[in-house]
């Protein structure tokens, strides 16, 4: 059929606290944009680009179901919203990796290695989370009220 299917995949990590973009690693039909631009903001998607947040990925599932054609109008968006700079967040990930795969898991590192990790990627902070549900919930509903446009 002619139906439009809109993936959301949402994310945590990269980008300025509590901020928010679509990030793109697929082309745009001018259909697409179009939708984008009115039921999500024209300011709302970034693509592959080295001076943004959004990065080029490999293998990744929005990529495979786009490659698939699972419909004629198959929109992928990877939603990353933003936690904590990029150097922290690979400070931490470089860190809980070493302490995973050379450390003794059931060691005080390792423990605080992964209790760090969690907190860059989901902040305690009732404020960022409350942010981030409610922004996510938000993107949701317009996407529903787009499809059903």
């Amino acid at each position: 059929g002619n139906k439009r299917v809109v993936h959301i995949d949402f994310h945590t990590g990269l980008g300025k606290y509590a901020s928010w973009k679509h990030l793109l690693d697929s082309p745009l039909t001018p259909r697409q944009q179009q939708w984008l631009d009115q039921y999500q903001g024209s300011d709302s998607y970034e693509t592959c680009n080295a001076e943004g947040i959004a990065y080029e990925s490999r293998g990744d599932l929005g990529r495979w179901c786009v490659a698939h054609q699972f419909s004629p109008d198959y929109l992928f968006l990877c939603t990353e919203f933003g936690a904590y700079n990029e150097v922290k967040i690979l400070h931490g990930l470089r860190e809980e990796n070493r302490a995973h795969l050379w450390g003794d898991p059931k060691s005080l590192a390792a423990i605080a290695a992964k209790k760090r990790l969690k907190q860059l990627f989901c902040p305690r902070s009732k404020k960022w989370r409350s942010a981030v549900l409610n922004k996510g919930m938000s993107i949701v509903k317009q996407a529903i009220q787009g499809l059903d446009a």
